[in-house]
């Protein structure tokens, strides 16, 4: 028999691509176009014997790999067999003759090897559209179940099977072949069936001891399978044990550890994770182990208390080594800020992160809105324990009030890389510095996610920079769990040829779309497809009728409403289908909100209709949010979204279809791509770019710009933004002037006070105005709290930027570039110092705003206070009236002043402020876009206007009073702040406020709930206290309230804040008499207990005794243990607000 090293060999020489001919690529190539088992005409050829040689090779290559782990180990070499041995026996089964023999055996096998390789998001979504019933062993059943993670499926064939062990008489001898195998079955079913419920048992305890007896069962059993012939189960019990040692290894048991000597209250940090890994364990698909791309990563989270920067393809399980930062955090008593860089993203991640935390007693919630301060947001900021929040929320609400961040003990950075020279990316730098700068840093883990970082110098500068040079500060891997293809779809000007790329083979597809006609009753003549948008379309449609669900991405926001209406158009016409989906009670609220916003007759709504998503940062949070329900919830099998797709929001599908390249940096395509494929839903994802040009040549410029993105040759760049930016003034400065080498630049610098007077007024200047600022707000960030002399000034800036990454990417420069950046950032530095008091330098700090800028905007300031001071009057008397007006005169002010100026103003814009301050409906002429006025909501009113609002708040009495000797002296004058909770909300109405801001999707709806009731809440808690009570009940329970369109609205919110409240997990323990049938077992011994049964079992489901009262098992999960010769206790780990378990 071959040793390790000789099996070792044999797999690499077996796995390498050119392999017999390629013989798995072209077995991969031939699974994605045949259909039945049949490739379409004008597709490639394929050899008679592929099938043959595809399942030989795969059987072989698996076999190879289990025998070397049961020699060393599972080890990458094992886990690459698996693999390409189940891909093997996939690409016959997939899209494959349906009768092929023993195509089911095939199909379990295949699972088995993904799962055993390290693949288990792929076995599972092998077996998920199986129907393993019961025309298949009980034992291959079982297997199913445990891969697939249905541990209350698996529990309840074990209950149904094994009780007819518990009858002592010998059955009758079997008198003919059949009945012998039929028996022979049936004891290895029971003896498979056994074996799993000892591993149920173990993964229910935590239980080492246990899982190893479940395995040298499985290994005895497959002894006796294979001694009788009986191939069948010795394929099922070998792999099953398999799977469980890889599945215990990767366990959460296993890889969090318990508390020991060293652990800060290990009661607290026990329970904690006793809550986090049974609540898992009680989804309805168990999450029980890590995936590979997260087990380093874990051992870091838990191994060190050091900063870490977790680099993860986009999928590959970032979040999840988040939330066991989290954990740990939480279990030292410490709170948790997470950061994301898009609304969106953090609406998605309060939900994620309710989810997983909610179980443990944990709250939490998001900071809304884009920048400012609320009072709702103050009470979360300083109660919540994890805390949800753009960069600019959390910035803004640090340099309100730094004790903030107190008893923060985790800071995490999802999306982290966003370094660069824009003024977002400039005061993002600049914040994580003045976060790694405090003087309580070393007390504070800071947890950097990213799915696009580069390598080389760069990626080690940042890792250093963000990790505090922690040894092992970098984890990084390329694992993911689904494979991903690309592929390209070329128009000739009749049909559309698929080419799909798999390693030296291209599977194609001739005509994977073809020229259509509108049908002659529709009145114009229209041509199908005509143009880029129809043949993405038309190529989205055709991986739809596949069965895949797509999401075509546009780079560009405005291509995403064009492609909208194309959609009505063309289903109108009847060159697509309609989806027609379910109209279940979510989608119709998804639709009634849609109508509410946008119209009945808006693209986006009539698309929603038609079972179409559009998806876009500038959609109302709120109704983003029932989109994003409704895609998680497979409700929608097509969607149309935007950039935000490359930020990190988390969309995905089987087919990723490109619109276009425009624009794209490689950064945004690795995040993009990485949603094609979904775990534990595909086993690969396509992505696909359509290329409508007939011209050659530009075909062949697409497709070589599709290739360098491929290829990953654009890499992110995250050298130190604030290096760039200044490298960028530079080159102006020398434009301007003339001035071209350092020695010239550095004479012009040294001898001007102000070595950019030239750039203040005029068009051409406004750029530099802008990147002026965004270095100004910079060194503002990163001194202006620390009330710094001028006579310190230099030296407290040498010192806030050691190690910083401004120093590490300057070191990476020649010694005369370094100097003279670093000159010209102490001169700007000192100019601002030499131009403004301290007090209008903390002015500008807390504002958020630049010198430059705050020039002119100081000349307007005290109009802009005085029209502030107004509005906060007539908002704290809800006056209609003058409130509206009020604002409309503060923003039509503050419009006009960078950096405060929308990207563009509606004509109308006044007139839907003021619909907007009075909760009312927002109202658009025919020839308006809905859309627009989200836009100006969203961008302008939401985040400008805010932003102008608290400067004027905290700029005004600083800078009309400049001798203030304090902060608190300051901020007593401070005006309170309501304007700003009724812009973002869009009403005047305190509670009305709080509802919006806690979810609630319709302004219509909490207008009319406003009005029925006249509550007077003003915080999330009174809120949610308020809806509990009896009135609010009953009223919740009419079918016309608040109206009978808007009542499943109103409906869902209710049941939502219920459950955020009351699903926190508690352990319960009962102890019960028992009456044994033998000598009772050890104390401390694992037992198995049943809803509504007497019955008490051991963990091989072998019936020893009975209960003396019957036990009504609550919602969770039991464990169960001898404790005397007649008791035994139980211990239930489920909701509090769950009944109890009962005894009778």
């Amino acid at each position: 028999m071959a040793d390790a090293t000789e099996i070792d060999e044999q797999i690499r020489k077996r796995t390498a691509p050119a392999f017999r001919g390629s013989l798995l690529a072209r077995g991969q190539a031939r699974s994605l176009v045949w259909r039945d088992g049949l490739v379409p005409k004008g597709g490639p050829n394929f050899s008679d014997h592929l099938s043959y040689d595809l399942l030989t090779y795969g059987y072989g290559l698996l076999g190879e790999g289990l025998r070397l782990i049961d020699l060393e180990g599972a080890s990458p070499t094992t886990s690459l067999a698996l693999e390409r041995a189940a891909e093997s026996l996939e690409s016959v089964l997939r899209n494959g003759d349906g009768q092929l023999p023993e195509r089911d055996l095939n199909v379990l096998v295949a699972a088995a090897a993904y799962h055993v390789g390290g693949f288990a998001a792929r076995a599972y979504s092998l077996l998920d559209q199986q129907n393993f019933g019961e025309a298949h062993p009980a034992s291959g059943q079982a297997l199913v179940f445990l891969m697939l993670r249905r541990l209350d499926h698996l529990e309840h064939l074990v209950s149904q099977t094994l009780p007819r062990m518990d009858v002592d008489v010998e059955p009758p001898l079997p008198s003919t072949d059949a009945e012998l195998h039929e028996m022979a079955y049936e004891v290895l079913d029971d003896l498979f069936l056994q074996a799993m419920s000892t591993a149920l048992t173990a993964l229910e305890h935590g239980s080492q001891g246990l899982l190893q007896e479940s395995l040298k069962m499985l290994e005895e059993s497959a002894a006796l399978a294979g001694a009788g012939g009986y191939v069948e189960q010795w394929w099922i019990h070998r792999l099953a044990r398999f799977v469980l040692d890889g599945l215990w290894r990767a366990s959460l048991h296993l890889r969090i550890p318990l508390a020991d000597d060293h652990t800060t209250a290990p009661w607290r940090w026990d329970h904690l994770r006793l809550l986090f890994i049974t609540s898992l364990l009680n989804r309805e698909r168990a999450e029980i182990e890590l995936w590979p791309s997260q087990l380093e990563a874990a051992e870091q989270v838990f191994g060190s208390d050091d900063s870490l920067v977790v680099s993860l393809p986009t999928s590959a399980g970032k979040t999840r080594i988040a939330e066991l930062c989290i954990l740990k955090a939480l279990a030292e008593g410490r709170r948790v800020a997470f950061v994301t860089p898009l609304k969106a993203l953090s609406a998605q991640t309060e939900r994620s992160l309710s989810k997983t935390f909610a179980p443990l007693g944990v709250s939490v919630s998001s900071l809304y809105g884009g920048i400012g301060m609320t009072s709702v947001d103050e009470d979360l900021a300083m109660s919540v324990e994890i805390l949800v929040a753009t960069p600019e929320k959390l910035d803004f609400a640090i340099r309100s009030d730094p004790n903030l961040l107190d008893n923060v003990g985790l800071i995490v950075l999802d999306e982290g890389h966003m370094i660069g020279t824009g003024e977002r990316e400039i005061r993002y730098e600049a914040q994580v510095q003045r976060l790694l700068h405090r003087s309580d840093a070393k007390t504070r883990r800071i947890v950097c996610l990213s799915a696009v970082l580069p390598s080389g110098e760069a990626l080690i500068d940042f890792c250093g920079w963000m990790s505090g040079d922690a040894e092992r500060g970098l984890v990084t891997n390329e694992w993911t769990p689904t494979r991903r293809r690309f592929g390209s779809v070329t128009w000739n000007g009749t049909v559309g040829r698929l080419e799909l790329e798999l390693g030296g083979e291209t599977a194609f597809v001739p005509a994977l779309v073809k020229l259509k006609r509108a049908p002659i009753t529709v009145r114009r003549s229209r041509t199908f497809p005509q143009d880029q948008g129809d043949l993405t379309l038309s190529v989205a449609w055709a991986m739809a009728d596949e069965g895949h669900s797509v999401l075509i991405y546009s780079p560009q926001k405005n291509w995403v409403v064009s492609l909208a209406k194309k959609v009505v158009e063309l289903i109108g016409l009847g060159l697509l289908t309609d989806f027609s989906p379910q109209l279940t009670d979510k989608y119709r609220n998804a639709v009634t909100a849609g109508e509410e916003l946008f119209g009945a007759q808006h693209p986006v709504v009539q698309c929603l209709r038609r079972g179409v998503a559009v998806h876009h940062g500038s959609l109302p949070a709120a109704f983003r949010s029932q989109i994003e329900e409704l895609l998680r919830e497979g409700a929608i099998r097509m969607t149309i979204s935007s950039p935000t797709l490359a930020q990190g929001v988390n969309l995905s599908a089987t087919s990723l279809v490109f619109h276009s390249l425009s624009a794209m940096s490689g950064s945004d395509f690795r995040n993009v791509v990485g949603r094609a494929g979904r775990a534990y839903a595909d086993v690969e994802g396509l992505v696909i770019l359509p290329v409508f040009v007939e011209d050659k040549r530009k075909q062949r410029r697409q497709l070589a710009l599709w290739a360098d993105l491929k290829s990953g040759s654009r890499e992110m760049d995250v050298r130190s933004g604030l290096v760039r930016l200044v490298a960028e003034l530079l080159s102006a400065l020398q434009m301007r002037t003339g001035a071209v080498s350092l020695a010239e630049q550095t004479e012009y610098l040294v001898n001007q006070p102000d070595p950019f007077s030239w750039a203040k007024g005029g068009e051409s200047s406004v750029d530099i105005v802008q990147q002026l600022d965004a270095l100004d707000i910079a060194i503002l960030s990163l001194l202006g709290d620390e009330g710094v002399p001028e006579a310190a000034l230099l030296a407290t800036l040498d010192e806030v930027l050691q190690s910083s990454l401004w120093s590490r990417t300057l070191s990476r420069l020649t010694q005369g570039d370094q100097d003279l950046r670093t000159l010209l950032l102490r001169k700007r530095a000192t100019y601002i110092w030499e131009s403004t008091s301290a007090n209008q330098r903390r002015a500008l700090y807390l504002a958020g705003i630049g010198l430059s800028s705050s020039e002119e905007f100081r000349a307007v300031l005290p109009k802009l206070a005085l029209a502030l001071e107004a509005a906060e009057v007539a908002v704290a008397e809800g006056n209609e009236d003058l409130a509206p007006l009020a604002i409309t005169a503060f923003a039509a002010t503050a419009f006009q002043c960078q950096p405060f100026v929308p990207k563009a103003l509606p004509t109308r814009w006044r007139e839907m402020l003021t619909q907007w301050i009075r909760g009312e409906a927002l109202t658009v002429a025919e020839d308006e876009d809905p859309l627009e006025a989200m836009d100006f909501v969203e961008g302008a009113v939401g985040y400008r206007l805010v932003w102008a609002l608290e400067a004027v708040r905290v700029m005004s009495p600083l800078f009309d009073k400049p001798d203030l000797e304090s902060d608190s002296e300051a901020f007593s004058l401070l005006v309170p702040g309501n304007v700003v909770a009724a812009v973002q909300a869009g009403t005047l109405n305190t509670s009305a406020q709080t509802m919006l801001q806690a979810g609630l999707a319709s302004r219509e709806v909490a207008r009319i709930v406003v009005a029925d009731f006249a509550p007077t809440f003003s915080s999330v808690q009174q809120m949610t206290l308020w809806l509990k009570s009896e009135s609010v009940a009953l009223y919740s329970e009419e079918p016309t309230s608040p109206t009978s369109k808007l009542h499943d609205i109103w409906l869902s919110f209710v049941e939502r804040s219920s459950f955020e409240v009351s699903s926190a997990w508690s352990r319960r323990e009962y102890d019960l008499e028992v009456d044994w049938f033998e000598e009772s077992p050890t104390i401390g011994w694992p037992l198995i207990v049943r809803h509504n049964s007497l019955d008490v079992r051991s963990a091989d489901f072998t019936l020893l005794g009975h209960l003396r009262e019957s036990i009504k098992v609550a919602p969770g999960r039991l464990q169960a243990y001898a404790t005397g010769p007649t008791t035994m206790r139980v211990v239930q780990i489920g909701p509090d607000d769950a009944p109890s378990t009962e005894f009778f």
